[in-house]
C-alpha cells in the first residue's frame, strides 16, 4: 500500500473516531435531558443497562479506531474503502441531524 493511500486511510479513521465521539457525548447528553431518544437498538440498549455503559462504549470504539487507523495495515479493498466511504455519509448526516436538533434548542 503506498504511503498517500496509507495516509488517506488514516485520515479517514480519526475522521470517524472523532465522528463517533463527538455522536456519543451528544447522544449521551440529549438522551440524559429527554431531548431526544437514542434511534440505533444496541446504542439503546446499552443505554438502558447505563449511561455511562454507552459512553464507555463509544469512547472505546473511538479509541479502537483511532489505533485501527495507526497500525499498518495491507487490507485496503474496494470493498473496505466504499464502507469506509459510507461510514463517512452516515456519521456526517448524524452530526448534521444532531447540529440541527441542538439549533432549535
Amino acid at each position: 500500500m503506498s504511503r498517500d493511500t496509507r495516509s488517506s486511510l488514516q485520515s479517514i479513521m480519526y475522521y470517524l473516531a472523532c465522528c463517533n465521539f463527538i455522536d456519543g457525548v451528544i447522544t449521551y447528553w440529549g438522551v440524559q435531558n429527554n431531548v431526544i431518544e437514542e434511534a440505533n437498538p444496541l446504542m439503546n440498549l446499552l443505554f438502558s443497562i447505563h449511561p455511562s455503559v454507552f459512553l464507555c462504549f463509544k469512547i472505546i470504539m473511538s479509541i479502537l479506531l483511532v489505533f485501527m487507523g495507526s497500525i499498518k495495515n495491507d487490507f485496503q479493498t474496494r470493498l473496505i474503502r466504499w464502507l469506509l466511504n459510507v461510514a463517512i455519509v452516515l456519521y456526517t448526516a448524524i452530526l448534521l441531524y444532531h447540529a440541527y436538533w441542538l439549533f432549535l434548542l
